[in-house]
């Protein structure tokens, strides 16, 4: 299988790399590399994290990030803190970055990961820049081994997020069904590059699963998308359309939690 070949291959380029001299103090800029800090670094080596990492709707670190220094990716905050590197990602700011560099502080910027392989090759480059290259091959082949391939059968999944909206390939969501033996349904459904689903759309071509988050930063219209009557009497009319629900911080980024989230998964798509 050509994913596996490139997982190894991933894994053979960055064992290769020479140790470096692991920063004291890092500080991170983006919720993704907030994750990656705190599964890889040595807690004496965080300086700061984004303030985002507090919402437990949104980081599956909250209660450990309550004991970490935060920021909002002002440059003056970070100066303040004097890190010997600063992680950044998309959404960072800009202009921080800039001034940053022009001060003399070491930033690197990491992609947004969108597929398994994108995950691993992150996972070794964040290990390498924190001197954490054991850590991060522990995680990498743990994550390498999700991989399998996706059976004929199928089935069809959707992930529908409030108000209908379903991720497209440049997030995690289509890697998660995959991962978890279930098709991404979001091309027959013309999102193939994300968009929103219609209620009628869902009960014409009937997913036989349907995922959606469970992230909650306080009601709003949106939520109660699948909860249309019209969803529940196709169900019982003509089966599908089944809900499973699976946290959304867990795979918003390529970090452990994303196998929580493709095992969880599973687990409840088998489920009777």
């Amino acid at each position: 299988m050509r994913a596996a070949v490139l997982l190894l291959a991933l894994a053979s380029v960055f064992t290769a790399t020479p140790l470096a001299a692991a920063p004291a103090r890092v500080a991170s800029i983006n919720l993704c590399t907030d994750a990656l800090l705190f599964e890889l670094a040595d807690p004496a080596q965080i300086a700061s994290v984004t303030h985002l990492s507090r919402e437990p709707a949104l980081s599956v670190h909250a209660a450990r990030a309550q004991t970490v220094a935060i920021n909002r990716g002002r440059a003056e905050e970070l100066i303040a803190l004097n890190p010997d590197l600063v992680l950044a990602g998309a959404g960072s700011n800009a202009p921080t970055i800039t001034l940053l560099r022009r001060f003399g502080y070491e930033v690197a910027p990491i992609a947004t990961a969108a597929t398994l392989p994108e995950v691993i090759a992150i996972v070794h480059e964040v290990g390498a820049l924190l001197g954490q290259q054991s850590r991060a091959a522990t995680l990498a082949a743990a994550l390498a081994a999700l991989a399998a391939p996706l059976p004929p059968t199928a089935p069809g999944a959707l992930i529908v997020q409030p108000g209908g909206y379903v991720p497209g390939p440049d997030t995690l969501g289509p890697t998660l069904l995959e991962l978890a033996g279930l098709r991404d349904l979001a091309p027959t459904f013309g999102l193939a590059r994300g968009g929103f689903a219609s209620v009628e759309a869902l009960v014409l071509r009937q997913p036989a699963v349907i995922v959606r988050g469970t992230r909650s930063m306080g009601r709003a219209l949106a939520d109660d998308f699948l909860a249309h009557p019209a969803l529940a009497a196709a169900h019982r009319a003509r089966g599908g359309l089944r809900t499973v629900a699976v946290n959304d911080a867990a795979w918003a980024c390529g970090s452990s939690a994303l196998r929580d989230a493709v095992l969880a998964l599973r687990a409840a798509v088998q489920a009777p």
